[in-house]
């Protein structure tokens, strides 16, 4: 009877216990889904009254979380959050602190641990300074849901129309997908698909982007400062990261647009160890066109067959080898096909006549990528990639007569290509010794091919073949070596240091060219509401891409640096004023200088096209200069959430062959800019996403009639008027059992049907202006999709 009764007792107190245990640790319940670890750390904080704080470096590499938790405790929700991340976590009275985990394995059972800010000591940003207070200059962290909850057109989402909302980068040619960042050019931009360079960015001329918005996990874009891990580019850089498969269970999804599908699946191949990830998308607009060439060629008694369509694949396998070691193979194809045939018979002369053409383009890369922990301080990364792009033009015309009872054949066939194809290799190794420095080195060696232009006619005289001509065969080989290295500094809380140091070298036609380029950056926080940056980047490219006419085609070549024009060299300082007075709301402005030397472009006159004069011999050196403020606001939670964007900018070139030497504007040297971009989320099923920008008009040349050579002289001389347009976009959700879910979308391009001008020309009439004629292309424009996703 008395051992029962002790029994009891002893039951009794450990009951009390842990019910005193539990009661100590709080309990949360959310949902989320492609959420930003940030705004889920926000849910936290609210539900648990605790203030989040971590080192600002812990977050940088955490996928957007889609995670389901109903009336757990912190300590399974947060095993749940970091799981597969090297974080753990220590609570005070009134503090959660995120921090790197040590090597040994952490048991979701196990209870948070409870220290004291006297055992604990780490330099730690709150949540609401990471918006605002703690990236570089110039640097946009965005997710593929944030992407995919801005009007789309056409029924997707599109990665570089979204960049083109933000200050700093203008929208360039009305609907197209360039990008030309702080009064850069479009090939001063490089784009990395999991550490694979992607040369060309977009479909069907510029209207859509290469870059499927389903597999992008989050990407980095730098306009400001650049780390010294990038180099070869001038103004931009954008790290995209694509979506790990699922390693526990498969899941997919498909969308129909009016012109385009696409389908993913993703899942494990061996649980908790080997995953894949695959989307594929195609326009089908090749079916479209069929039926209309139909009926034009009944129309005009002609045959018309055409055709062009497009793809891009993007496949991704993981391997988780072990918790020190990561495998990872991405693949990327993106392919575009134009083709137009125009057949005319001539029964009374008893003759036929065909013309074809036909452009093909796109890029094809891999990329294969080894991560290992070594220990809880040292962390490596090997990257092997390959890259391949290629842009072919074909046209033949043919005439068949039958005279005389003789047959007779009149043909001539061309082809253009242009292509690179680029190898590298790149080893990296990232020290943290303590929480003050986190240092990034290492070494990457790059063997690039160029086929700057290549054409081959053959032509047939009266069924005889009489010329074969081939314009600049050659094939050039180079290689490029980059050593860098770079470290984050925090000596004290206000003041963090970025500081680093790229050397490469360039060897092409057995010309060495070498390029120091340093980096470094800034920031001192006068409090948890304000702080202040200061950068400065050199930057170093050694390939340019000429555009051969006003609207920039992917027929327009990629050339290396060369005697004629050495690689492109920018210096680039900013600096701006942060403030973010609540956990709601961020407000930036921010200025710019920019100095490039060594920038190429056509010398007057010279043929843009194959002529047989080689390509270096074409080639001109100049320099430029851009400079400017951007301001933008942020509110970054509740259900109104999105920016508004402002820059006042110059750009300018010069070259001694043009404008009498002297500074004139560039193509996209506009002004005034301003973006505004909201989302209002009504409820879980309805969300409202609208856009809306205003720009100054770019700049173009206007011939004279009389002056067949005044384009040379004077460029950019007229400049379109101001462009404005607004967009929207309706998401409906409907969720289904298990998960499942429907997405309808609506959008309308051009809401208000504003004609904002792609080119203009003048009409002459003796040798004065009469009018300036005008063309735009893209009016008022509705189109839907629906997205499934299980």
């Amino acid at each position: 009877m008395i051992l029962r009764i002790r029994i009891l007792i002893i039951l009794w107190l450990i009951g009390m216990c842990w019910n005193r245990v539990m009661a100590t640790e709080p309990i949360v319940s959310f949902s989320v889904r492609d959420m930003p670890v940030e705004q889920v750390l926000l849910l936290l904080e609210k539900q648990t009254g605790l203030q989040v704080s971590f080192e600002s470096s812990l977050l940088e590499q955490m996928k957007p979380v889609t995670l389901s938790v109903k009336k757990q405790t912190l300590s399974v929700c947060l095993y749940e959050l970091f799981q597969g991340y090297d974080i753990d976590w220590q609570v005070t009275d009134s503090y959660l602190i995120l921090k790197r985990r040590r090597l040994a394995d952490y048991s979701p059972k196990d209870s948070i641990k409870m220290v004291s800010l006297q055992e604990f000591v780490v330099e730690a940003d709150s949540l609401r300074r990471s918006f605002a207070l703690t990236n570089e200059p110039g640097k946009e962290l965005l997710s593929g849901n944030q992407i995919r909850r801005l009007p789309v057109f056409m029924g997707q989402p599109d990665l570089i129309k979204t960049l083109q909302h933000l200050p700093g980068v203008a929208t360039g040619t009305e609907g197209l997908s360039g990008m030309y960042v702080r009064g850069g050019n479009n090939d001063e931009n490089l784009f990395l698909i999991d550490g694979m360079p992607v040369y060309q960015i977009n479909h069907l001329g510029g209207l859509f982007s290469a870059f499927n918005s389903d597999v992008i996990d989050k990407l980095d874009f730098y306009k400001g400062f650049f780390p010294a891990r990038y180099e070869g580019r001038l103004s931009s850089v954008t790290d995209i990261q694509t979506k790990s498969g699922n390693m526990q269970s498969w899941h997919g999804g498909f969308n129909i647009g009016l012109i385009q599908g696409l389908l993913n699946l993703e899942g494990p191949l061996v649980k908790d160890k080997l995953s894949v990830h695959v989307s594929v998308r195609r326009t089908w607009a090749d079916l479209l066109a069929i039926p209309t060439l139909a009926i034009i060629s009944k129309i005009n008694k002609e045959t018309h067959t055409g055709r062009y369509s497009f793809h891009d694949i993007n496949a991704r396998m993981d391997y988780r080898h072990s918790d020190r070691s990561l495998w990872s193979l991405s693949v990327f194809s993106g392919d575009d096909v134009f083709s137009l045939t125009n057949k005319v018979n001539n029964n009374y002369a008893n003759a036929k006549e065909s013309n074809h053409y036909k452009v093909r383009w796109g890029n094809l890369a891999a990329s294969l990528n080894w991560r290992y922990r070594l220990s809880d301080h040292f962390h490596a990364l090997l990257t092997a990639s390959y890259t391949r792009y290629r842009s072919k033009l074909r046209y033949s015309d043919e005439e068949y007569s039958y005279v005389d009872d003789v047959y007779k054949k009149n043909s001539v066939f061309s082809t253009m290509v242009s292509g690179i194809d680029d190898g590298r290799i790149t080893a990296q190794l990232e020290y943290t010794p303590s929480s003050k420095h986190r240092i990034q080195g290492g070494l990457s060696a790059r063997l690039q091919a160029f086929r700057p232009e290549y054409e081959e006619i053959n032509q047939i005289e009266e069924s005889v073949p009489t010329q074969i001509r081939q314009k600049n065969v050659q094939r050039m080989l180079g290689n490029e070596t980059v050593l860098f290295v770079e470290d984050r500094f925090t000596p004290s809380e206000p003041l963090r240091i970025d500081a680093g140091i790229s050397l490469s070298s360039f060897y092409l036609d057995r010309t060495w060219y070498w390029s120091l380029q340093p980096r470094f950056s800034l920031r001192y926080l006068w409090n948890e509401r304000w702080s202040a940056k200061l950068a400065y980047s050199r930057m170093h490219q050694a390939v340019h891409q000429l555009p051969a006419s006003y609207l920039e085609l992917p027929t327009d070549i990629w050339l290396p640096s060369c005697s004629g024009v050495k690689p492109s060299v920018s210096d680039h300082v900013s600096t701006g004023v942060y403030f973010s007075p609540n956990r709601d709301y961020s407000f930036s402005m921010e200025g710019y200088f920019k100095y490039i030397q060594h920038l190429a472009d056509f010398k007057p006159w010279v043929n843009r096209y194959p002529d047989g004069m080689a390509w270096q011999e074409k080639l001109t050196e100049g320099v430029g200069r851009a400079y400017g403020l951007e301001w933008m606001a942020r509110k970054e939670t509740g259900k109104l959430t999105g920016w508004i964007g402002y820059t006042l900018s110059w750009s300018e070139r010069k070259f001694e062959a043009y404008n009498m030497g002297h500074y004139f504007p560039s193509r996209y040297d506009n002004r005034h800019k301003v973006n505004i971009v909201a989302s209002y989320k009504f409820n879980e099923k309805i969300e409202l996403n609208a856009s809306w920008f205003l720009s100054s008009g770019n700049w173009m040349t206007i011939v004279p009639e009389s002056q067949e050579d005044w384009p040379y002289l004077y460029r950019n001389n007229y400049q379109l008027p101001f462009n404005h347009r607004l967009d929207l976009g309706l998401n409906i959700y409907r969720k289904k059992k298990k998960g499942r879910m429907g997405i309808w979308n609506i959008s309308i391009y051009n809401a208000y049907c504003q004609r904002n001008p792609t080119i203009a020309w003048a009409e002459w009439s003796e040798g004065t202006w009469v009018k300036i004629r005008q063309l735009s292309l893209f009016p008022i424009i509705p189109s839907f999709s629906y997205t499934y996703k299980f």
